[in-house]
C-alpha cells in the first residue's frame, strides 16, 4: 500500500485515504511520515458529526438553553425537550 501512495504523492498535492472502519487507514497514515520523511504532512479527520450546520442556521432560530436543539426564537416551549423557554422578540 505504501508503494501505491508513493505514486500518488509524486503526482498530486492532496491524497485522500478513504476506506471502511477497521481497514487500517490510521495505521497506514501514521506510517507515512516515516516512509516519506521529505514530505510535509497534514492530517484532517472528518466524520458524520462534522456535518453540523449550526453556523448556517436561519436567523429566526436559536439553541434551546436546556437541550441545545434548534428552536424558533419566538418559541415559548422547546419542541424537543418540552421545557419552557423565554421567547426572543427582538
Amino acid at each position: 500500500m505504501i508503494n501505491l501512495l508513493a505514486k500518488s504523492l509524486a503526482d498530486a498535492r492532496l491524497t485522500l485515504v478513504s476506506a471502511p472502519a477497521g481497514s487500517g487507514k490510521t495505521a497506514l497514515v501514521a506510517e507515512l511520515p516515516h516512509a516519506f520523511p521529505e514530505t510535509a504532512w497534514g492530517w484532517l479527520l472528518l466524520d458524520s458529526e462534522d456535518d453540523d450546520d449550526r453556523d448556517s442556521r436561519p436567523r429566526d432560530e436559536r439553541e434551546c438553553p436546556f437541550c441545545a436543539e434548534m428552536i424558533l426564537k419566538k418559541a415559548r416551549v422547546c419542541k424537543h425537550c418540552g421545557r419552557d423557554v423565554e421567547p426572543i422578540t427582538a
